[in-house]
């Protein structure tokens, strides 16, 4: 359900489909956390009746390369990908991870899901 043009839903596209993974010149790692992990921290917050901010991820970082790896091993397929494609956007930072402690601690809660089980739920 993640729009179409986020890095996950495109590297399977690319993956199934054969058209290229275009992608910055820049090495950028982000916290890959699966949906449904997601939505088991909300539904803790809300029958416990938890009130506060959570930062809800896995608490690992994952290269670009790393997902293209594990996408390539779900899939069976090589990902073209086309490297320097397209310039990083203003905002973006080399690496963005959560701190789940807060959720873990408060919540009892951690991701369960891994990057490939992730990815291979995702596949269309």
């Amino acid at each position: 359900g993640e729009p179409a043009d986020r890095v996950i839903p495109t590297l399977l596209r690319a993956a199934t489909t054969g058209v290229p993974f275009h992608t910055t010149s820049s090495p950028s790692s982000r916290d890959f956390v699966f949906v449904a992990d997601v939505a088991d921290a909300v539904v803790r917050a809300g029958v416990q009746q938890v009130v506060g901010e959570f930062n809800l991820g896995t608490g690992r970082c994952t290269s670009i390369d790393d997902l293209v790896e594990a996408v390539e091993l779900v899939t069976g397929r090589r990902v073209d990908v086309r490297r320097g494609s397209f310039e990083p956007r203003p905002w973006d930072r080399e690496a963005w991870v959560a701190d789940p402690s807060h959720a873990a601690d408060a919540l009892g809660w951690t991701a369960t899901t891994s990057l490939v089980d992730g990815m291979r739920r995702s596949l269309p």
